[in-house]
């Protein structure tokens, strides 16, 4: 085990390395209101905030310790205070102002009858209708127009446009008669068309159509008789050839019997009509 004796302990460590003293920080300006000065000011003079001090003090008072739990040293009531003075001044009282007593349960409940009975539902309807018809209606701006998009102004006293009257105000414009007169012409030309129109078909009245089924029956029995007498073996062209045209005239005569017998109302044209037709 070693010992160090060290009688005198002057070395100083700190400035072994030593500080360059070249650099010199230099600080920016800072930003200083041109108030700053009279704000200081005024806070330190008490005088000066009482012109605009409308909130009270900015911090309170401390309390003294010396008026602690003494006579007339107790906090002011949220409420109102009565002030009593029947001495004219010579001796006054501070008296607190009493609650409202709470009301009894029979009274409130008589209270809310009285209310109920004399409550009535509103009649919206009848009020709204009383609104309408006591209303004074809007009296509708005057302006004038200034061009021909629509732009208007408010009409000023004295700018009242006068109108004088034409020859030709009040009477019908020359376009207007012409075109009635073009109308009326055009009306009586329909007219005379529909005069001499005559029907290109004619009604087939109910005798004839009667005659003519009789007629188409008759004719159908006299092919159906002729088509029964036919022989049952055709082996030639020209009875193949019979057969199929009684059997294409049955056919026709059939759809007309049906188209006779299904449809009470038929109008015919004329052959000539028909063959322009087809």
């Amino acid at each position: 085990m070693s010992l160090v004796l060290i009688k005198d302990h002057n070395e100083n460590i700190f400035n072994v390395i030593a500080t360059p003293t070249d650099h010199v920080v230099v600080k920016e300006e800072v930003y200083e209101s041109h108030a700053y000065k009279k704000l200081l000011s005024e806070r330190k003079d008490p005088r000066k905030n009482q012109k605009r001090g409308t909130f009270g003090l900015p911090h309170l008072p401390r309390p003294d310790p010396h008026n602690f739990l003494k006579k007339r040293t107790f906090k002011p009531p949220m409420f109102p205070l009565d002030v009593i003075d029947p001495d004219h001044g010579k001796h006054r009282r501070v008296k607190v102002a009493r609650l409202i007593p709470t009301p009894m349960r029979d009274d409130v409940l008589k209270e809310q009858d009285e209310k109920l009975s004399r409550w009535r539902p509103k009649n919206m309807i009848k009020k709204n209708i009383e609104y309408a018809i006591k209303m004074i209606p809007k009296v509708p701006e005057r302006v004038t127009m200034i061009d021909n998009k629509g732009t208007r102004i408010p009409l000023k006293p004295g700018l009242e446009p006068t109108f004088v009257p034409t020859p030709a105000y009040g009477n019908l414009p020359p376009y207007l008669e012409h075109l009635a007169k073009q109308r009326e012409k055009n009306r009586l030309k329909q007219e005379q068309i529909a005069d001499s129109f005559q029907p290109i078909c004619r009604y087939l009245i109910r005798d004839k159509r009667r005659s003519l089924l009789e007629g188409l029956k008759q004719n159908w029995a006299e092919l159906q008789r002729l088509y029964s007498v036919l022989p049952t073996v055709t082996d030639t062209i020209p009875k193949i050839t019979r057969k199929s045209k009684l059997e294409a005239d049955l056919k026709q005569l059939e759809a007309d019997i049906v188209l006779l017998e299904r449809h009470p109302y038929i109008y015919i044209y004329p052959d000539d009509d028909l063959d322009k037709k087809a």
